[in-house]
């Protein structure tokens, strides 16, 4: 008998979220945007961030964390080149989830000496419990 994991219980309905925004935080500043609205009594699970890509003109220190609420889902994630990217391949059981009812947000904090707009682009993947 084979043990059955989480990732085989239950019929999980994953959808695709294309995400494509833009901030500007100040030089040492952070910007929130909301990727995803809560749902009442279920939890946000995400299971895969595909082509993610952050853009900043000249020297780009930018640090990403994800968030339920306010409160950080993952630790920051620092993208130190112009034009530098992020995969977390497909996890059924998700990489994060958010607390029940609160929404997904996205924090970008602006680590170098520029107010340049950070263009931030990619996919993920996600489904509700």
């Amino acid at each position: 008998m084979v043990a059955k994991s989480l990732s085989d219980i239950g019929n999980k309905d994953t959808k695709d979220l294309l995400v494509n925004v833009s901030l500007s935080p100040a030089s040492g500043a952070s910007a929130t945007t909301k990727l995803l609205d809560g749902v009442s009594g279920k939890r946000i699970v995400v299971t895969s961030l595909n082509e993610w890509h952050v853009q900043m003109a000249g020297s780009a220190d930018v640090a990403a964390s994800w968030k339920s609420g306010t409160t950080a889902l993952t630790g920051p994630i620092r993208f130190t080149n112009a034009y530098d990217g992020l995969t977390a391949s497909y996890m059924p059981d998700g990489h994060f989830k958010t607390a029940a009812g609160e929404d997904l947000n996205l924090t970008l904090t602006n680590n170098s000496g520029s107010s340049a707009a950070i263009q931030v682009d990619g996919f993920l993947n996600y489904y509700i419990e």
